[in-house]
């Protein structure tokens, strides 16, 4: 049965300031583009350093920092200072500096792993990793959807969870699971609105699109998300029309 997730995440519009629910997505972007292991606890590390843990949030920092190779950690260091410099995130600035300076004192690839107790052999859990990005709908094809003809940005395909949006657009934009025309499900922002919610648990099944559709073509639209998606499928874009 299709069902329609109207537009109301009527406490997150306007919503919440918190921490997580404007850095997450982009800090696990660009720790996932400087192919770091553990981007899951570093961004926690980030978040709950900025929200004020500092001691909770420089062991995990600390932590996921002495995984990883010093060229990528570094590589991470220099993206935070960028994106530092991010409308909607530039509020976070001295505390985001703070953290890039932290990453580059601290000795990568350093960490040596004590050994964990024997454990009970637990049945094996599904293969899913974090994903997230910014969406793009700048020369996004043309597709109908329930806003009338609208530029439609495919992002990509399930299976996946989505967990965590923030948009905002100058014109009615709609996120979208399975057949624009004929959703799954969908999520309707009015015109100059914000949405900001995390913990939720959106399905993209598998083979549907996840897209991300703006009225009238514009461009003027920013949607950053975060989902749990399987091992094997693929991030996208998802090119299908």
């Amino acid at each position: 049965m299709r069902s329609i997730v109207g537009v109301l995440f009527g406490f997150a519009l306007f919503g919440c300031g918190s921490a997580e629910l404007v850095l997450k997505a982009p800090v696990v972007d660009r720790c996932s583009s400087a192919k770091l292991k553990g981007c899951e606890e570093m961004a926690d590390g980030v978040i709950a350093y900025v929200d004020g843990k500092k001691d909770d949030g420089r062991k995990q920092i600390v932590r996921g920092a002495a995984k990883n190779a010093p060229k990528e950690v570094a590589a991470f260091a220099t993206s935070l200072r960028t994106a530092a410099k991010m409308p909607g995130i530039d509020s976070y600035a001295d505390t985001l500096k703070e953290i890039a300076d932290l990453l580059e004192t601290t000795p990568a690839g350093s960490e040596i792993e004590k050994p964990e107790p024997r454990r009970e052999r637990e049945e094996p859990k599904p293969n899913l990793r974090a994903v997230a990005g910014t969406a793009s709908i700048a020369d996004a094809p043309t597709c109908s959807t329930s806003l009338g003809p609208s530029a439609c940005a495919r992002i990509m395909s399930g299976p996946a969870t989505i967990e965590t949006l923030v948009a905002r657009c100058s014109v009615p934009l709609a996120i979208i699971a399975g057949d624009p025309s004929d959703p799954h499900w969908q999520i309707v922002v009015p015109a100059n609105q914000m949405l900001q919610a995390s913990q939720l648990a959106l399905p993209i099944a598998d083979a549907e699109r996840f897209t991300i559709a703006a009225a009238n073509g514009s461009s003027e639209c920013s949607v950053t998300w975060v989902a749990k998606k399987s091992a094997g499928g693929s991030d996208g874009p998802d090119t299908r029309r």
